[in-house]
């Protein structure tokens, strides 16, 4: 009973680890020198984030069409998904994701497009991205994997 109470656990950790979303996590404003956040968040020092949340998201200002500010990382229900909002001199870029690293992008375009066009659609919850939703079905599956091979033993 122990060893199948271990490998039980073994199993969920190894899943819930393998499933979870990672995201880049950095800021940036204008009065910073390096400017990995906005060009190559990949070469931020500790810049991946382990997230058990939904999306991954990043927020761009810009001011007479220079980059002021860009924040990455994660969140469960990011204010905006995927949404330009435009004042008389900045615009604010909100973009969101849900699949791993996928907010490594210019902040511009929706991520995963290329092209900045808006033909995908984010549904929360569903697909791989971190899901709790998809962590529980495969959670319950292995509980019932190991409930049905103790009861055979």
């Amino acid at each position: 009973m122990k060893g199948i109470i271990l490998i039980f656990s073994f199993l969920t950790t190894l899943l819930n680890n393998s499933l979870a979303l990672e995201c880049y996590s950095c800021g940036w404003d204008a009065g910073n020198v390096d400017e990995n956040c906005v060009k190559e968040p990949s070469l931020v020092n500790n810049g991946v984030l382990v997230c058990d949340k939904r999306y991954c998201y990043s927020i761009r200002v810009e001011q007479a069409g220079k980059v002021t500010s860009m924040y990455r990382s994660c969140a469960d229900k990011p204010q905006y998904i995927n949404k330009l909002i435009k004042y008389d001199d900045f615009k604010i870029y909100h973009m969101a994701c849900t699949t791993t690293l996928c907010n490594s992008g210019s902040g511009k375009e929706i991520y995963g497009s290329g092209s900045g066009s808006s033909g995908i659609l984010y549904v929360p919850g569903y697909g791989y991205g971190g899901s709790t939703a998809l962590k529980s079905k495969y959670t319950h599956l292995i509980l019932l994997v190991v409930v049905v091979v103790y009861r055979f033993m």
